[in-house]
Formats: structure tokens, C-alpha cells, sequence
């Protein structure tokens, strides 16, 4: 799925994916590490696009459209978890969680893009 790119470019990841996952584990797990740091380094990104969307909201359109904009990011983040959710239902046991992670990770991608182009 998803995350098959991810695996595809394993050998060219950066190296803190190699203090952070393992390659002796076995390739469920390490594949299951790769979508757990991928989608932790997406959350980052998120995080520091959001604080400076918000900002640039609230100076060039002040209070009221900040405020909308929280809303909006919350919504957002209850669509995201609900979609997910649902990929991981149609999912193998087996491959729930990657396919969760990648999920959230590719939808959390998108939405600080969104965020960056405001």
C-alpha cells in the first residue's frame, strides 16, 4: 500500500531512522518502525507549520479567523483519525498498524501543505 514507497526507499532514508529503527528486527517490524518514525517526522512538520500558520493568521486576518482556524484544524484532525480508521478496518490484522501509520502520515502530509499555502 502506502506505505510500500516508504519500504522501496529504506536504503536511502536518513540516518536517524537508523538510531531509531533497527534492521535486525524482523521486516514486519522494521517495516512497522519505518511507518512509526515516518509519520512522527510528519506530526513535526505539522506541528511547526501549523504554529506558523496560526501566527501569520492572526496578523494578517487577526483574532476571529485564527479562531476559525482552530476550529478547523480540530475538525481536521477528527476527519483524518475517522478516515484512518477505517483504512485500518479494511485492513489485514497483519498490517493494521503500517497501513494506520501510513494513513495518517500521507493525510497529515497533505494538510501541511494546505497549512503552508494559506
Amino acid at each position: 500500500m502506502i506505505f510500500l514507497g516508504l519500504m522501496l526507499l529504506s536504503s536511502q532514508l536518513p540516518e536517524p531512522v537508523q538510531d531509531y529503527c533497527t534492521s535486525g528486527d524482523s521486516g514486519q517490524s522494521y517495516a512497522l518502525c519505518l511507518a512509526e518514525w515516518y509519520f512522527e517526522q510528519s506530526e513535526n512538520r505539522l506541528n511547526d507549520q501549523w504554529a506558523k500558520s496560526f501566527t501569520a493568521v492572526m496578523a494578517r486576518k487577526g483574532e476571529t479567523s485564527a479562531t476559525r482556524l482552530r476550529t478547523e484544524q480540530r475538525r481536521w484532525i477528527k476527519n483524518r483519525d475517522r478516515e484512518c480508521d477505517a483504512v485500518i478496518a479494511n485492513s489485514p490484522v497483519t498490517q493494521q498498524g503500517r497501513n494506520g501509520l501510513s494513513c495518517m502520515s500521507l493525510k497529515t502530509d497533505e494538510r501541511t501543505l494546505y497549512l503552508k499555502n494559506l
